[in-house]
């Protein structure tokens, strides 16, 4: 009996005339998000190999180790194919240098104002927007309308329990839904391997990830849309239900779970943090400076009673001795400024977990929040991806660093410019020691494979189950509801 009843329902759907709309519509709209999306990699991948040749070419061309600094810039992940997720909103890159703290800079956004009206077009947003609402929209009258036009009556004047009914339309409208869902994304995979993306082993498992929650989110709406029609005899009521539910699950509750958790956490903003830091700095490098001039002023001050060949033997003698020094505590004042900024930054942190954790417990009453949290998991371009990528930059700032100092050390001296004014002779201005371009080839890289998540499956596993259990409770809603449903 359910089969015949699933049978029924599936052919009663796809023989429809909103059937085939909505397929072509659904699947152009994946297929074009698709190679959006491929397009946009290829563009990424083009700009970031031409930052990592630009930025060897400038370290090779500097003419001191004291002044060496990097441009390290974020590699793109295959995944943002399908989900943009934050890797727009982000800074592409940060300098990495001894005199300034890891920085993001530059995102897609800040540098092309234009997209961030619209923002992208990938696959989670087919999925969540266009593909839920219609599945709502094949759904809301499954029973209502059945006994509005008076189907229902004359199928249960014969006996037919409930239950197979209930399940014959569930397993129906399930087949006419994701098996044609499949073909769209099955040619995604073609597309990708046609295009000439580089999926690993890994990424093929993320895909299908991907896709299973796809499933597991249109069965969802699937049932909502039952549900509802098992709720309401009339079908336009229904309809009007329906629509609201998919407003405030879709838009409403996950906004309103982080207007929640801002009203209940107050983080610092990162305008804040910056003014903190740009103080300390400000201060710590005024006392350097103040304390390195009563240095110099001190060594200088027996100069007075010799002769100009005495001084410059003088000079000779401790100038290197006294940069050396000047330039260990410069590097004691950057330490300490780094350590503050350290400091300051893990209090942000706290607080901005904290409140992050809040939120998006609160956003999870919605199954699309859980959809949406899991794919950007999957996809690495999950809202952790700032910090992964800035811890990365800042473990990798300290092994530059050290290298900088030590190939500094080698080369006899600790770089700048030195300007002395004699009486006799003028100005006089030395420069480094070093001359001509500088080796590279030893210097560290930046592992790229530190920005990666260290696993998506436990927040899958999460979100998985946050969304198998609202179709739980809305399977069991649905079924109580029609077995107490007057067929009349």
């Amino acid at each position: 009996m359910i089969k015949e009843i699933a049978l029924h329902e599936l052919r009663n759907i796809v023989q429809s005339r909103k059937f085939a709309l909505t397929f072509a519509v659904v699947s152009s709209l994946i297929i074009l998000s698709v190679l959006l999306g491929i397009r946009n990699y290829h563009s990424q991948m083009k700009a970031y190999n031409t930052m990592v040749q630009l930025n060897e070419q400038e370290m090779r061309e500097r003419r001191d180790w004291m002044s060496m600094s990097s441009k390290t810039m974020r590699k793109p992940d295959v995944m943002s194919v399908f989900v943009n997720g934050v890797n727009y909103d982000l800074g592409r890159y940060s300098v990495i240098s001894s005199f300034q703290p890891v920085n993001l800079v530059h995102s897609v956004y800040t540098d092309e104002p234009f997209f961030a009206v619209f923002r992208f077009l990938d696959f989670s947003f087919i999925v969540t927007i266009v593909l839920s609402l219609f599945i709502l929209v094949f759904t809301y009258d499954a029973v209502n309308g059945e006994a509005a036009s008076g189907t229902l009556k004359l199928i249960f004047s014969n006996p037919v329990p409930r239950a197979s009914f209930l399940l014959g339309k569930f397993a129906g409208v399930w087949l006419a839904i994701i098996i044609p869902l499949l073909i769209p994304l099955l040619l995604s995979i073609m597309l990708l391997v046609i295009l000439g993306v580089p999926l690993s082993g890994a990424d093929y498992i993320s895909v299908l990830a991907l896709f299973g929650l796809t499933v597991l989110l249109c069965t969802f709406f699937m049932v909502l849309g039952i549900a509802l029609s098992a709720l309401i005899k009339q079908p336009s009521v229904s309809f009007l239900t329906a629509l609201v539910t998919w407003v405030i699950l879709t838009f409403i509750v996950p906004r309103g779970g982080i207007i929640a958790a801002g009203q209940i956490i107050d983080v610092p903003g990162v305008e804040e943090i910056k003014g903190m830091q740009e103080v300390f700095e400000k201060d710590a490098w005024n006392k350097y400076t103040s304390e390195s001039t009563e240095r110099w002023r001190e060594r200088n001050s027996g100069l007075e009673s010799m002769t100009p060949e005495e001084r410059e033997a003088y000079r000779e003698d401790n100038m290197w001795a006294w940069m050396e020094e000047d330039d260990k505590l410069r590097k004691d004042v950057q330490k300490s400024i780094d350590e503050n900024f350290r400091v300051l930054n893990e209090g942000f942190r706290n607080k901005k977990l904290a409140h992050e954790k809040l939120a998006l417990s609160l956003s999870r009453f919605s199954p699309v929040s859980s959809f949406q949290l899991a794919i950007m998991d999957i996809s690495g371009t999950d809202v952790a991806l700032r910090e992964r990528f800035e811890d990365a930059l800042t473990e990798y700032r300290k092994s530059f660093i050290e290298y900088k100092d030590e190939k500094q050390k080698e080369s006899g001296g600790v770089g700048g410019i030195r300007i002395t004014f004699e009486s006799d002779t003028g100005f006089k201005i030395e420069t480094s020691r070093n001359k001509g371009s500088l080796d590279i080839s030893g210097i560290p890289r930046f592992d790229q494979n530190a920005v990666k998540s260290a696993g998506w499956g436990a927040s899958y596993i999460t979100n998985a189950g946050i969304i198998s259990g609202f179709i739980l409770a809305l399977f069991i809603l649905a079924f109580r509801a029609f077995l107490r449903f007057d067929v009349r």
